[in-house]
């Protein structure tokens, strides 16, 4: 069953945040930083774009979705919507002008179920297979049956899982050997929500995939049963980049970062970046363009607020800067160029957990003023169903930088089309 229920919303009122404030330099930091601009682009003052978005729902009645992606599934050369959990894996084809088909379940196992996934042709057939997890269960792909609308998808497993519940799932190239093929996970060991213990593993297809693929440790706690979230409660968000400057991929996750020592295989060293209450989305940005990467944190988890880190010495304190420090429960995290002006926007997701599961959340951009010295947030959404995943991509090939969610432990499957009037290349 689909159910269509539009939005059109524009730009509310814009209001100035706190001013960003930047250390002098000190000794012994990247060099690049006498280059430091404003936050959010380069040094030229930044349009003040009025967005607009019109949305449209996709009910995937009964199931409780973990996870919701754009893809070409059916390689008819559109992007259509792909999502999985609740024990359901469906597909929404792109039927053009903005109408969608779905499908019955296509997963043989009835049993999908985690927070994420990731589109990936594992099998080197040409069709773009689904690796995620069972809940509560073993890791695995989804095979991707040639016709992928009508057929079952037939699962094999690669990673023996009990008692845990997969939160994350990102595919980085990890052994910098110029092929992103090295896909890490990250487990809440327990099944626990709030006294996870963390486990973050990462493993590669070997010459058959679809045996058992070896699995490598990067975070397995002191008694191999994972680390302890602790009173931060950070346990999820992931992204790979070059952290410290010295040519090797690192991992940020939640409220910090852990070290590779450049061989992937060899033991990784957690650093903390902040105490932050709740942070649930981290991203690697260079948000001053001074030559490295920062770290964008949204408290999605009972938490408040957007900030962003500045990484002046990776091994020292990390300078806090916020974006809104009062958005409540903010989740979908995205730093992109949402208008194609050569500046970065962010957008978040203000959630409401009382009233999780009804139509009341709002969805914001912010934009960073260089003349005001601020950030100029925008309801570009408001009133919507929870956005608590969010996939920046161009849906109906426009050029335009769209937004698809779903979410978390609800039927909805949320796009919202980039309206916002102008053209890009």
């Amino acid at each position: 069953m689909m159910h269509i229920h539009p939005f059109a919303a524009a730009a509310a009122a814009l209001v100035a945040l706190p001013v960003c404030s930047f250390a002098q330099a000190t000794s012994g930091q990247n060099p690049l930083h006498s280059n430091r601009q404003t936050p959010g682009g380069t040094g030229a003052v930044n349009k003040l774009t009025s967005f607009a978005f019109q949305s449209t729902v996709l009910d995937a009645a009964p199931a409780n979705l973990g996870w919701a992606l754009a893809e070409d599934i059916d390689n008819d050369g559109d992007t259509d919507v792909i999502s999985g959990g609740g024990n359901h894996l469906l597909i929404w084809k792109n039927q053009g002008g903005g109408t969608w088909a779905g499908t019955d379940n296509l997963d043989s196992t009835s049993s999908m179920g985690a927070n994420g996934a990731v589109i990936y042709d594992v099998n080197g057939d040409g069709f773009d297979d689904v690796v995620s997890s069972k809940r509560g269960d073993d890791h695995g792909w989804w095979e991707h049956p040639g016709d992928p609308i009508k057929v079952p998808w037939q699962f094999h497993k690669f990673h023996d899982v009990t008692d845990s519940y997969m939160h994350d799932i990102l595919v980085a190239d990890l052994d910098s050997d110029g092929v992103a093929e090295e896909f890490i996970t990250n487990v809440d060991v327990g099944d626990s929500y709030w006294n996870a213990h963390i486990k973050l593993l990462w493993f590669r297809p070997g010459p058959d995939p679809t045996a058992l693929w070896q699995s490598h440790v990067i975070e397995d706690g002191p008694d191999g049963n994972g680390r302890y979230e602790g009173p931060p409660h950070g346990h999820s968000g992931m992204d790979v980049g070059d952290i410290t400057g010295d040519g090797n991929p690192d991992l940020a996750f939640s409220n910090g970062w852990y070290e590779s020592q450049g061989n992937p295989t060899l033991p990784w060293t957690w650093r903390e970046t902040t105490t932050l209450y709740g942070v649930s989305n981290t991203l690697l940005r260079d948000m001053d363009k001074d030559g490295d990467l920062d770290m964008v944190m949204a408290a999605g988890h009972h938490g408040f607020g957007i900030y962003w880190y500045e990484n002046d010495n990776p091994y020292g304190a990390w300078n806090e800067h916020s974006i809104d420090p009062g958005v409540e429960h903010p989740e979908g995290l995205q730093v992109l160029d949402l208008d194609a002006d050569g500046h970065l926007e962010i957008v978040g997701v203000e959630l409401f957990f009382d009233q999780w599961t009804q139509p009341v959340h709002n969805v914001f951009a912010y934009e960073y003023q260089t003349k005001l010295g601020a950030w100029a947030k925008q309801t570009v959404l408001p009133t919507t169903h929870d956005n608590h995943l969010i996939q920046a991509v161009d849906l109906n090939g426009d050029c335009k930088l769209d937004l698809l969610s779903q979410t978390a432990g609800d039927t909805w499957v949320s796009i919202h089309v980039n309206a916002t009037p102008g053209d890009c290349e």
